[in-house]
């Protein structure tokens, strides 16, 4: 008995086939990859025409890559109030050089979410009390005093708006990177 099971262990490779399946990859110009997407991944993308696409990646063959795209829509629970609920799917295929941009990090994600909205409501709001309160107290504007408050909280409220604008387009390849598709069937 353990011949025959010898003899079938060394058969087995044989029989087996291991394939890796096709992958994209993101590259700089000077060739060192940014990143790698396989089957099974998430990616989100920009078209040449503009759409933007969001899901997991189903498969990736004959220089396509197929998104797994799903449909949600707001919905009115038993309890009512709305809540998010996926109304269905469907399959995209892209062709590898139909992707104009592809979103590579998720860094500074808490800046531009969270950060940046704050600075800019809180310069704002910072704003309106002051010039609601000196308007109340009867102050001058040009007071140094005040007219420091309302620069400081114009700059808060300016920093925000920047850095929310320089963050907005961060994560997503420039047109110097190149996707590659690297056919490996």
């Amino acid at each position: 008995m353990p011949k025959a099971i010898a003899i079938l262990l060394l058969c087995l490779p044989l029989f087996i086939q291991a394939q890796v399946p096709d992958f994209i990859q993101l590259k700089k110009p000077n060739g060192r990859t940014l990143k790698s997407y396989w089957i099974g991944g998430r990616i989100q993308l920009q078209t040449a025409t503009g759409s933007r696409i969001e899901g997991p990646i189903q498969d990736i063959r004959n220089d396509s890559v197929f998104v797994q795209q799903f449909i949600a829509r707001p919905q009115i629970s038993p309890w009512g109030f709305p809540v998010w609920d996926t109304m269905g799917y469907n399959y995209l295929a892209i062709h590898y050089k139909d992707i104009a941009r592809i979103k590579y990090t998720n860094r500074n994600r808490f800046l531009r979410e969270r950060v940046a909205p704050l600075m800019i409501i809180g310069g704002i709001g910072y704003l309106g009390l002051n010039a609601f309160n000196g308007g109340f107290r009867k102050e001058a504007l040009e007071d140094r005093r005040q007219v420091a408050r309302l620069r400081n909280a114009a700059l808060l409220a300016l920093a925000g708006g920047g850095l929310a604008k320089i963050l907005a387009a961060n994560g997503y390849s420039k047109p110097r990177h190149r996707i590659v598709y690297v056919r490996m069937r």
